[in-house]
């Protein structure tokens, strides 16, 4: 599925997974050019639902703002070995999730470059970034006042890499790492 060039999906819900939008085993996911994912609720991936293997690409100032999750990833949940990609100026702003991952819940891996950010974010763990498996931080990303019992910007369990002017910035975390708390 692509929503592109302006597109909204806004004021929507699920009891289960994407409140904005659910993708399957395997599908995959392109929010660009001005795509928009507004106040949507659900219990896991308020904005956006990625199940097992699939493929979340937000690039060309795409935005989740605003959403939440009763359980995990207020913004974007990615299941087992998902890939979730930020890029070109994209952001996930003001989401919460009641658990892990206040902009996003992975389960594989998490890429954000090129001016993405992800701000204002809160959770229980993870209050931009709660991931299991991998996550690449590169090309002047930003993580900003974001906050969490655990890892007020990134928890992370398994690897983390980050370079090339990344920001983690006024981020805040009620127990442990303020910035990042890494678990394994």
């Amino acid at each position: 599925i692509i929503v592109e060039h302006d597109a909204r999906v806004s004021r929507c819900s699920s009891d289960a997974g994407g409140g904005g939008v659910s993708a399957m085993t395997g599908a995959q996911v392109v929010l660009r050019h001005n795509a928009e994912i507004a106040h949507c609720v659900a219990f896991d991936g308020g904005g956006l639902f990625g199940s097992t293997e699939s493929t979340t690409t937000l690039r060309d100032n795409a935005t989740i703002k605003n959403c939440s999750a009763t359980h995990s990833g207020g913004g974007i949940m990615g299941w087992d070995r998902s890939t979730i990609t930020l890029s070109g100026d994209s952001q996930i702003t003001q989401c919460v999730a009641a658990r892990m991952g206040g902009g996003v819940r992975s389960k594989g891996t998490v890429s954000v470059s090129a001016r993405a950010t992800i701000e204002d974010c809160h959770a229980t763990s993870g209050g931009a970034l709660d991931v299991i498996g991998a996550c690449i931080l590169r090309g002047a990303a930003s993580i900003a006042g974001c906050s969490a019992f655990l890892g007020g910007g990134i928890d992370i369990d398994g690897t983390l890499d980050i370079q090339d002017n990344v920001t983690i910035v006024g981020c805040r975390a009620s127990f442990d790492g303020g910035g990042i708390f890494v678990e394994a």
